[in-house]
Parts: C-alpha cells; structure tokens; sequence
C-alpha cells in the first residue's frame, strides 16, 4: 500500500450523544465541517480531560477436527463496542449522562440563589443514546476534513468514582456500552467510522 503521511491522524476529540427516539435525530451530514454544528437533538458533552477511547473487541470459537492439530475455522461469538472519556465540566446535568440520574435546577429568586441538584437510585433503567465523535485531519493537499465515528445504540456502562482533589479537576467518567442496532443489515449493526478523504466536486 502506497505510504500516505497525512493518514496518520492525530486529533483530539468532541464528543456527542442524541437520545433514541422516533423519528430518529439526524446523522450529521458528510458535507459538514469540523466544528460546525450538528443537527439538533445532538448535545456536545464539552471539554474532555482525557483523550477518548473507542475499544471494539470480540470473543473466538476456534474450531478443532480430529484430523488436524491446528484450528481449522475461527468464528465470531461475541462482540462489543465502549466509548471511553472524562468529562472536564462538572454540572448536574453531565453526571446525570454519565451515572444515569437526572438533574434539576433551580432559578434564583430574590431570597434564594440559584441552583443545580444531581439525584440517582433505585431506577433500573438506563437511557439510550446515540453516539458520536469527531475529530479532523488535514490531508496531502492541506484540505481540512473531519473524521465521526458513530455508536447506533449505547448505555452508560457501570458508572463511575467522582474524585475531588486539590491538585486536579474534578473530572465525571464517561463510559457508553453500544447495544446492536438489529434494524441493519449484518456487518452494520454497532458501530461506522466516517473519514472525508476528498472534497465535493465542483
């Protein structure tokens, strides 16, 4: 394969969620640029203190016969998909995405301020979103293009240890399990990475 500089891709990383819902929240359009703003219904999580991660990993059957010392088929028996990050901003409403509580605020009156509220317990259902992240690259010709990659179904994973200390940000974990969208066709069904590699013509 020919060596191409400009595919190796360093980027940092935004991060979106949409909530499942019908009709379903638009995909951002290949058209559109690195940081523009995505249809609505997506919500930018904000600043991350830590790079995010997608892991895609999948268990093997390996298949032995009596007449060979070596596998002689391998198959696919499970699959998964996690997103990983920190969110930098610490609000009542980025822990209710991340630990699957809800979050409520308050407007300030005349004698009493202002206020958020985070609450969690005794709910064992978990919201379903969407997700999406985009970073950008420049290419051969200096073109500036986006990279998406996008999770069809996920729910927070199994929640996560708020840390409050004095020498660094009290970042919120991040983690999102993708479920099978089972509405696609096979070799669809968790997950699509998007790279623009060329301009519209004119």
């Amino acid at each position: 394969m020919p060596q191409v500089p400009s595919d190796i891709i360093v980027t940092g990383a935004r991060v979106f969620l949409a909530p499942v819902q019908t009709p379903a929240i638009d995909l951002p359009a290949p058209e559109l640029a690195v940081d523009e703003a995505w249809p609505v219904g997506w919500i930018d999580i904000g600043f991350t203190l830590e790079p995010t991660k997608v892991t895609y990993k999948f268990d093997i059957l390996e298949i032995f016969v009596e007449q060979s010392y070596s596998p002689v088929r391998r198959r696919r028996t499970k699959e998964e998909a996690m997103l990983e990050t920190v969110i930098a901003e610490h609000s009542a409403g980025n822990l209710a995405i991340a630990l699957a509580g809800i979050a409520a605020t308050t407007a300030a009156t005349s004698t009493v301020p202002g206020y958020e509220e985070f609450s969690v317990g005794g709910d064992p259902n978990l919201p379903l979103y969407m997700v999406g992240i985009e970073g950008s690259y420049n290419d051969e010709s200096e073109n500036f293009f986006p990279i998406r990659l996008f999770l069809w179904f996920a729910t927070v994973a199994d929640g996560g240890t708020l840390e409050y200390a004095k020498d660094k940000p009290a970042g919120i974990p991040l983690k999102l399990n993708a479920l099978a969208d089972t509405t696609k066709p096979r070799k669809y069904q968790l997950m699509k990475v998007q790279r623009i590699i060329d301009p519209a013509t004119a």
